[in-house]
This record gives structure tokens, sequence and C-alpha cells, in this order.
């Protein structure tokens, strides 16, 4: 109830302006290497590049498993980075010019040249990504790995550092889905600059965070997400 009364009160919202993404931001500026990157990685309401979910074991129905697999696309899916042609053009101008946007609002410092490399790091994370019938392949996606193995598997994510802070330090398996994708994404996280991979925590945060910001914002994540990806013409009043 709090909360949502806290999304209604669009006075107060407006009045706080950008300094609910102040702590935020301020976080993620103080990352000093990769081991604090992956940390960050799986702390609740932040970016990743590799998604952790929970759900089902797919041998075991009657237990839960935890499942780590490939994320980290602000647009649907591969195709809207990869796929030529016009509409996809559209998109993809459309999906940077949104990036510049919200980082001007925030007041970051040349907007436009983080939200290029921010999409050009996308476009890397994309050409990687399973298709999406493969990802839908239960023979190929259920793959379970002991901590031992996981680690030498994709060493980047520093799993013994970062699955407690998603609250499954005690976990002994995950099951890596998209198992080249994971692979392929430790590789860019290695490879890289860490002040990219932070502008890209930055753009991504704020994103997903618009709605709870001022209209600014919202309206801007509305007219990407809904307007251009979705052609949904009007927002609806709170």
């Amino acid at each position: 109830g709090d909360f949502y009364a806290s999304w209604m009160d669009e006075a107060k919202i407006a009045a706080l302006g950008t300094a609910p993404l102040k702590p935020h931001l301020d976080r993620i500026a103080a990352i000093t290497d990769k081991g604090e990157l992956a940390e960050l990685f799986a702390t609740t309401g932040y970016p990743s590049p590799v998604g952790i979910a929970i759900f089902p074991d797919l041998a075991e129905p009657t237990k839960y498993g935890v499942y780590a697999g490939q994320g980290g696309l602000g647009m649907p899916n591969r195709d809207y980075y990869l796929l030529e042609g016009a509409k996809y053009d559209g998109y993809r101008a459309a999906y940077k010019a949104y990036l510049t946007r919200l980082q001007q609002l925030a007041g970051i410092a040349d907007a436009a040249a983080k939200a290029e490399r921010v999409f050009a790091l996308e476009t890397a994370i994309a050409r990687v990504h399973w298709k999406p019938e493969d990802s839908r392949d239960v023979s190929k996606i259920y793959n379970p790995m002991d901590r031992a193995k996981l680690n030498a598997f994709a060493p980047q994510f520093h799993w013994d550092r970062s699955l407690p802070k998603a609250g499954l330090g005690d976990v002994k398996t995950i099951v890596i889905t998209e198992t080249t994708a994971v692979q392929e994404i430790g590789k860019l996280v290695d490879s890289v600059p860490l002040e990219t991979w932070k502008e890209y925590e930055v753009a991504h945060f704020i994103s997903g965070h618009a709605s709870y910001l001022t209209k600014d914002f919202d309206q801007a994540r509305f007219d990407f997400y809904s307007k251009t990806l979705r052609d949904v013409p009007n927002q609806r009043d709170r």
C-alpha cells in the first residue's frame, strides 16, 4: 500500500526530481574492479547480463531450482539488434535516442556517447544469445553445475562472491540454461572496459526505474517501450 501510494503521489515525485537515483548511481560509480561488478550484477534491483531465476526443477518438479541464463538486453531479443531492414534500423535508432534522453534527464554528461557504447555492448551480447527456439529446448537448457564446475565454467561472475548477494549463498547447484551464451558473456565481462560496464549499469538502472521517477522519465520509457515497440498510442492516467 505504501509503495502504491508513493507512486500515485506525483507532486512528491516531481519535487524529489532525480534525488532518488543518487545513492544507486553513486554505488555504481564506486565500483573499482570486475569482482565488485559481479557482486552488483547479483544484487536485487541492479541490471545483469546473466539473469538468475528460481522455478521448478526441470528434472524433479517437486522441488525448486536456481537457474542462470542469458540476459542483459534492453530491447526484446537478439533480432532487434541483428536483423537488417528499415524497421529494425528504426528500432535501434529509437533505442539509442531513448538511452540518451534518460541520461540527459538524469544530468549525466556525454549522454549520446555513453548511449552508443552501451548499445554496442548490448549488440555484442545479442550476438552470443541463443535463438528463441533453442532457449525453449528443455534438452539443451538443463545443465546443472556444482560450485566447482560453475567457477571453472564462467569464472568472470565470481559465483562464490555474487551468489550470497542474491541470497543464494547456501545453494550448491546452479542450472545453466544457455551455456555458450553465458560463457561468451563472461568473456565480454573480461574484455569490455570496466567504465563501459558501469555506463551500462547506469543506463539500465535508470531505464528499469523510469516509471517511478518524474513524468519526463516515465514518458520517455512509455514512448519507446509502448509507443515505438508495441504501437500503443497513449499512456493511461495513473
